[in-house]
């Protein structure tokens, strides 16, 4: 049986590849066709969907490429800024990623609004992403002076139960995005609910300013609620769905 699993799974990532070069393709027929027209909005937006088809297919370097071409065609177009700092981060380039959206960022906040990707939400997800990366990281406790040995003493040991970590208990959401405006957030609930999805909105404060965010339903662990994001960011429902605390 392990032998069929593993012939399985080859043929499984044969076809993702498979797939995805298809994809890949399709995607580089339409911008031939596009940039013979020479409108540059457009010529964008096909970047951007073949970007996205990487992204989904883990092949990061491809993605940052089409990203990049995608903003050099069109420099508002805000949510290339925010994807660009994601693929840069899934390789390890955090320097890339933040430089990303430190400038989507301020080009959303001092650019024209858009009806693809409006400015207020494009603004919510790369301070939010620049949030994420200014959390602050664990500070290791020095190490204890070294005192002399006692005598052993004879005990029978017995193993301490095993617990869960305490970070993946509770309850998790999946947060669709961030508003400044209550009514962007109720539209994207709508939006949600149409499509047969559950959401709701809460209000949240931080450094002084009021956040509405929408929570779609979920989730008794991590694992359920990452499973969640996952499938909304392949079904194109959501762009860059995170988990999070629902309080936080």
């Amino acid at each position: 049986m392990p032998g069929h699993q593993t012939i399985a799974t080859r043929r499984l990532i044969i076809l993702l590849i498979i797939v995805a070069a298809t994809l890949a393709f399709s995607g580089c027929a339409a911008i031939n066709r596009i940039r013979g027209k020479g409108d540059p909005v457009k010529l964008s937006a096909a970047y951007y969907n073949r970007a996205m088809t990487f992204m989904q297919a883990r092949r990061y370097p491809q993605a940052v490429t089409d990203l990049q071409r995608a903003i050099m065609a069109d420099p508002n177009m805000y949510q290339a800024y925010y994807q660009l700092g994601r693929a840069y981060q899934a390789q390890g380039q955090a320097k890339h990623a933040r430089q990303s959206w430190v400038i989507g960022l301020d080009k959303a906040q001092h650019g024209p609004e858009r009806k693809d990707y409006p400015r207020a939400k494009a603004i919510a997800e790369l301070r939010a992403a620049l949030a994420g990366q200014d959390a602050p990281a664990t500070v290791a406790k020095p190490a204890a002076t070294a005192r002399p040995r006692k005598p052993a003493v004879k005990t029978t040991a017995v193993a301490p139960p095993k617990k869960s970590p305490p970070a993946r208990r509770g309850s998790w959401a999946v947060l669709y995005s961030s508003n400044l405006k209550i009514a962007s957030a109720q539209a994207d609930v709508r939006r949600l609910q149409a499509r047969g999805i559950k959401a709701m909105v809460k209000t949240h404060k931080i450094k002084g300013r009021i956040w509405h965010r929408v929570w779609v339903d979920c989730c008794t662990s991590y694992t359920l609620a990452r499973r969640r994001a996952r499938q909304l960011n392949a079904k194109g429902i959501a762009r860059g769905a995170v988990v999070m605390r629902p309080g936080k």
